[in-house]
C-alpha cells in the first residue's frame, strides 16, 4: 500500500473530520463510517431547521456534529499511521500541528468575536442613545415643572423665551436649567425650542417646549403644558411634520396657532421683518386730501358737526 502524507490527512481532518473523510484517506472505512453518519445527519437537521424556520433543531444538529468534530481533531493529534500500520510521511511536523488549530480554532473564534462585535456595537450605542434620550426627557421635565410654576404666578400664561430676559425669569425657579446640555449632540446647550407664549391659558396637551430635530435620531422629546413629556418617533426631519401627532387633546384654535409656530421653527427667518424697508411714497399730493370731518359724541353716538357761518 502507498504510504500516506500526513499533512493530507491534517487537511481532510481540519476540514472534513466531520464526515470522516481523514479516517478514510487512512483506510480507516468502519471509523470513517461512524465518523460519517452523525456528521450527515448533523448537516440533514441543521439544513432542514434552515428550511423550515424550526429552532429547536438546532441544538441535535450542532450536537451530531461536534461529535465527529472533536473525534477529528483527536485523531490529529495522535494518529501517526494508516490502518495497515504503516507510518505516514510527514515532511512538516510543524505545520501539521499548526494548521488543525489555526483552521478550526484560531479562524473560527476570530468570525464569531466579529459577529458579536457586529451585534453588540449597535446594541450598545442604542443603549447609549436611549439613555442619552431619557436624559433630555427627564431635563425637559424639570423645565416643566419650572413653567408651571411660572403659569401660576403669571395667570396660566407660559413664557415666550425668545428673549434672554424670559429665560432669566424662568430661570429663577429652578437653576438647573442654565445647566442643560444635550450629551448625544456635541454636548449642546439649550437643547429646546421653545413654544411658549400663548396669550391666554390653555389645554394641558399643548407643546410648550420641543427638542432640536436632529439630537436623537429619529425621536424627538416634547412637553407639554401639564409638565408631561413625550418621546415621539419621526421620519420627517421638520417640525411641522409632527403636528399631526400633537392634535389630540386640544382646540381646533390651539392645533392651527401650534402649526404656525411649528411653521416657524421650520422657517426661521419668516418671522424677521425686513431690514431698512421704507413705506412706499404717496403719489397724489396733500392738497388734494379732504379734511376729515369732525365727529361729535352724544349719548354714545357719532354724529356730523354742523357748519359755522363766515360773517
Amino acid at each position: 500500500m502507498k504510504e500516506k502524507n500526513r499533512l493530507v490527512f491534517v487537511v481532510l481532518a481540519a476540514f472534513l473530520g466531520f464526515l470522516g473523510v481523514h479516517s478514510y484517506y487512512t483506510g480507516n472505512k468502519i471509523k470513517a463510517l461512524f465518523q460519517f453518519l452523525p456528521g450527515i445527519c448533523g448537516l440533514l437537521i441543521l439544513l432542514l431547521s434552515w428550511v423550515l424556520s424550526i429552532t429547536f433543531l438546532l441544538v441535535p444538529a450542532l450536537v451530531l456534529l461536534l461529535i465527529p468534530f472533536v473525534w477529528a481533531m483527536f485523531d490529529v493529534f495522535t494518529v501517526e499511521s494508516d490502518a495497515l500500520d504503516v507510518q505516514m510521511k510527514d515532511d512538516h511536523p510543524g505545520l501539521g500541528f499548526w494548521l488543525p488549530v489555526i483552521v478550526d480554532f484560531v479562524i473560527p473564534g476570530v468570525i464569531l468575536l466579529t459577529l458579536i462585535c457586529v451585534k453588540l456595537i449597535p446594541a450598545i450605542w442604542l443603549s447609549h442613545e436611549n439613555t442619552e434620550r431619557l436624559n433630555c426627557a427627564g431635563n425637559l421635565n424639570t423645565l416643566g415643572m419650572a413653567m408651571q410654576m411660572y403659569a401660576l404666578d403669571h395667570s396660566g400664561r407660559y413664557p415666550n423665551l425668545e428673549a434672554a430676559k424670559d429665560f432669566e425669569k424662568l430661570a429663577s425657579y429652578d437653576k438647573r436649567i442654565n445647566y442643560f446640555i444635550c450629551q448625544s449632540n456635541q454636548k449642546q446647550r439649550y437643547p429646546f425650542l421653545w413654544i411658549g407664549g400663548y396669550r391666554e391659558p390653555v389645554s394641558p396637551k399643548v407643546p410648550v417646549a420641543i427638542e432640536r430635530i436632529g439630537n436623537h435620531r429619529g425621536f424627538v422629546n416634547i412637553l407639554f403644558a401639564d409638565g408631561s413629556v413625550k418621546s415621539l418617533e419621526y421620519s420627517h426631519p421638520t417640525y411641522l411634520q409632527l403636528a399631526g401627532a400633537l392634535r389630540e387633546g386640544i382646540s381646533k384654535d390651539e392645533f392651527e396657532l401650534l402649526k404656525r409656530k411649528l411653521r416657524l421653527l421650520d422657517n426661521p427667518n419668516s418671522a424677521k421683518p425686513a431690514a431698512n424697508k421704507k413705506p412706499a411714497a404717496n403719489k397724489k399730493t396733500t392738497a388734494n386730501k379732504k379734511p376729515a370731518t369732525k365727529q361729535n359724541v352724544s349719548g354714545g353716538k357719532t354724529g356730523s358737526a354742523p357748519a359755522k357761518s363766515v360773517k
